[in-house]
């Protein structure tokens, strides 16, 4: 299997320059392949080998497209499939037209082979953990921990993208899993042993970590709590997702958020409410390929590209005292380009850009509580994150469905922009998402339509034996 090729961890000028975590992170230079002996030699060297593996998650890997770049850019063409976000032209209007799914696209073979680069690595750095006789046991347990983490973050997100939702694909084939290094290629797991896979490595790896990290960069008990709250909900193991979004915002919801903060242009890895996430400085920046800031600000001051537009339907989901009633009206116009956001401010040199935040835990929980048959509960939570937003909201007076499709349009209101929420809803939920006639594009999806997943990338088909010619028949 050719995109699993094993490769010697690239982090020779990494051992040589640096001389804390945040300076390999920071610092990253061009790198040339060394054996795993020298990687694994030391424990400094190790921890430059994982934080290499951690930059990937905001580094440019694809030089040969600006919409293909990174995490943020994987969340992003979610988003812009949706109903809230309008790309007429430019990079990710493939993405907005849905066209890019297709096994021939950049964006089916970028989203593989970004997410098993990861997987990879991750492998390759735990047998040299592993087998190195110059790192201590427990230290050994934080770097293999730490490691874990970050590869089942990349499975997870993998198999959303090539796999319709847990409930429903549960016994379906999705994705190959690899543990280790092997010159075969793999069969497709099924969903449900994908999960299993990514809750072991979550679960073995939080007793080991800490909550000690260089910046938000890197990953941390907290950041495992999060992504072990995603994964639950997509499972609707609804105990676990409250016990874990809980862990991860800390359990008081209002000393885990900061409304002033909302306003600032999600552009400081420092953020309060932010759990993982990257930062650009000068000289150590992906320029303007970083996702959304880069396309969604169209203030006269960004020199990105600038090309992105909000559906009205998003826009009349706030109150004028909503903190995050983040939106230019172009008063002249009366089509797709009448509202914009400037909810992400672009710098080039500057901009940080969030993954997980505190708020959305807060909402994983509340749709737990629910589901758990605790209302209560589960209003209460979302009353506190919606006055924090809005210091004229109302408590809930709703029930059942009701209730549920309320937490579901908080999450809306709340993330827009970051995750492709609207997307992860509805193939974990099983709901169809429909555009209005507000969009230049029409796109509809019904429930569990497989044009909201990828097709499998046509070099993996051609390079894996176990994948039939046909195995993309929508």
């Amino acid at each position: 299997m050719n995109l699993y090729k094993i490769k010697t961890i690239a982090v020779a000028t990494l051992l040589l320059a640096a001389t804390s975590c945040q300076r390999y992170l920071d610092e990253p230079q061009p790198t040339d392949e060394i054996s795993l002996n020298l990687a694994f030699s030391s424990l400094d060297n190790a921890e430059a080998s994982l934080t290499g593996i951690t930059r990937l998650l905001r580094s440019d890997t694809d030089v040969l497209g600006q919409s293909t770049t990174n995490l943020g850019s994987v969340y992003f063409a979610r988003t812009v499939r949706g109903e809230d976000f309008i790309v007429p032209n430019s990079w990710y209007s493939t993405d907005y037209q849905n066209t890019y799914r297709l096994s021939t696209s950049r964006r089916t073979a970028f989203t593989w082979n970004y997410f098993y680069k990861i997987i990879r690595q991750c492998n390759e750095f735990i047998t040299g953990v592993n087998q190195s006789g110059n790192i201590s046991a427990t230290q050994k347990n934080s770097l293999i921990a730490r490691a874990k983490v970050l590869r089942a973050l990349a499975y997870f997100e993998v198999v959303q993208d090539f796999q319709l939702g847990y409930k429903v694909a549960k016994n379906q084939p999705a994705v190959p899993i690899y543990d280790k290094y092997t010159k075969d290629a793999n069969p497709l797991s099924t969903t449900e042993e994908v999960y299993k896979f990514i809750t072991n490595d979550l679960e073995t790896a939080i007793p080991e970590l800490s909550y000690s990290r260089a910046s938000k960069a890197f990953v941390n008990k907290q950041v495992a709590y999060a992504i072990a709250a995603r994964v639950y909900q997509v499972k609707e193991d609804w105990q676990k997702a409250a016990e874990y979004a809980k862990l991860a915002y800390g359990g008081d919801v209002n000393t885990s958020l900061n409304s002033a903060e909302y306003a600032e242009g999600f552009k400081k890895l420092d953020s309060h409410e932010w759990i993982l996430g990257y930062g650009q400085q000068v000289g150590q920046s992906i320029y303007w390929t970083q996702a959304p800031h880069s396309f969604t600000d169209l203030s006269p001051i960004n020199d990105g590209y600038s090309n992105v537009y909000v559906s009205k339907s998003l826009y009349d989901l706030f109150s004028d005292t909503d903190v995050r009633k983040l939106f230019d009206v172009n008063p002249s116009s009366n089509n797709y380009t009448k509202y914009s956001t400037y909810k992400f401010t672009f710098n080039k040199d500057t901009s940080a850009c969030p993954y997980i935040r505190t708020s959305e835990m807060i909402l994983i929980e509340a749709e737990a509580k629910y589901r758990l048959g605790q209302e209560s509960q589960a209003k209460d939570l979302l009353f506190q994150l919606q006055q924090n937003r809005d210091p004229k909201a109302v408590k809930s007076a709703n029930t059942g469905e009701a209730l549920f499709n309320e937490i579901l349009t908080e999450r809306r209101k709340e993330l827009y922009g970051e995750i492709g929420v609207e997307v992860y809803d509805a193939r974990r939920l099983s709901l169809p998402l429909k555009r209005s006639s507000w969009h230049p594009v029409s796109l509809s999806f019904e429930a569990n339509d497989k044009k909201i997943i990828y097709q499998y990338p046509q070099q993996e088909i051609d390079a894996n034996p176990h994948l039939s010619t046909n195995i993309n028949s929508d």
